[in-house]
């Protein structure tokens, strides 16, 4: 299974196309806010299995600000971050991944940095894909995330790309 991650992405949805076109086939599409305006785009322009959160600069968004799914055997907590006081180049803070164990998640996801991270913290593996649009980390190269999970052993594996 292939997962798309994204965030941050701030009305632009020309890199969202140029993803789709080189990652041929994705399973599922996750978007950890920040939309703007952009959330019928989404919808519309893959019809797969999406899970969508609003962000700070959703105004009157149409998703929750959270949501816990199952991908696989694996319990995900998307967030995008920003009602928890996230700092701009914090990795995931410790009410993060407080929120993610509460929810019995074992992957968490989040945006509202615009700075990547993977890292397992406390037993929860968080993932931030950074942003399509104003990345902040000090390449301020656009970046999403691919989570592959294998089909027979379940194991993850998570790769940062440029877009």
């Amino acid at each position: 299974m292939r997962i798309l991650i994204i965030s941050d992405t701030h009305g632009d949805d020309s890199a969202f196309i140029k993803i789709k076109k080189s990652e041929l086939r994705f399973d599922v599409l996750i978007h950890a806010g920040d939309m703007d305006g952009s959330e019928s785009f989404y919808e519309s322009y893959f019809r797969g299995v999406r899970h969508m959160v609003s962000g700070n600069c959703d105004y009157g968004g149409r998703f929750p600000y959270e949501d816990v799914f199952m991908i696989d055997c694996y319990r995900v907590f998307l967030t995008h971050g920003h009602r928890q006081h996230i700092a701009q180049f914090d990795r995931a803070s410790d009410v993060l991944v407080e929120e993610a164990k509460q929810n019995d998640a074992q992957i968490l996801i989040y945006g509202h940095t615009h700075y990547p991270v993977y890292e397992t913290r406390n037993g929860v593996i968080c993932i931030n894909p950074g942003s399509t649009y104003r990345p902040r980390q000090p390449d301020h190269r656009p970046t999403y995330g691919v989570l592959t999970i294998d089909d027979h052993d379940h194991t993850l594996n998570y790769q940062l790309k440029y877009c």
